[in-house]
C-alpha cells in the first residue's frame, strides 16, 4: 500500500509539472497581439493579429499535453509577439507544439485550420 502510495504521488507532481510548465508559458503569451509562423530557415509565411492571435493565444494556452509519439519534426515555429517584443516561441505543426521538449496537443482546431492555411500558400518553402 505504501508503494502504491508513493507511485500515486510521483505521477501527481509530474502531471502538475506539466499543467505549471504550460500555465506558466500561457502567463507568458497572454499579452500577444500578434502571431507569426516562421519557417525553420527564419522566413515569416504567415501573421495572425487581433481576434485571430488572441484566438491563437487561447488554443495553444487551453491545450493538453499528447504522450503519444510522433514522427513529426516540428520544425516550423511560432513566435508572439506584443508589439516589437517576442514575448515567447514555439516548435509546432498541425495541431502539435512542444514546450521545452513536452508535447502538447491543440484539440481546439485553431492550430489545425492555422496549418491549413500554411500548408495552402503555393509559396509556402518545402523546409
Amino acid at each position: 500500500m505504501r508503494v502504491f502510495t508513493i507511485a500515486l504521488l510521483v505521477v501527481l507532481l509530474a502531471l502538475s509539472a506539466c499543467s505549471r510548465q504550460l500555465s506558466t508559458f500561457g502567463d507568458r503569451i497572454s499579452s500577444a497581439d500578434r502571431v507569426v509562423a516562421v519557417t525553420e530557415s527564419g522566413k515569416p509565411m504567415l501573421t495572425k493579429t487581433g481576434v485571430d492571435a488572441t484566438a491563437v493565444v487561447h488554443a495553444l494556452s487551453s491545450a493538453r499535453r499528447d504522450r503519444r509519439h510522433y514522427d513529426a519534426t516540428l520544425s516550423w515555429r511560432l513566435q508572439f509577439y506584443r508589439g516589437t517584443n517576442l514575448l515567447e516561441t514555439v516548435r509546432f505543426q498541425d495541431r502539435i507544439f512542444a514546450i521545452d521538449g513536452l508535447v502538447y496537443s491543440d484539440d481546439t482546431g485553431i492550430l489545425r485550420a492555422l496549418w491549413d492555411q500554411i500548408l495552402a500558400d503555393p509559396h509556402r518553402p518545402t523546409d
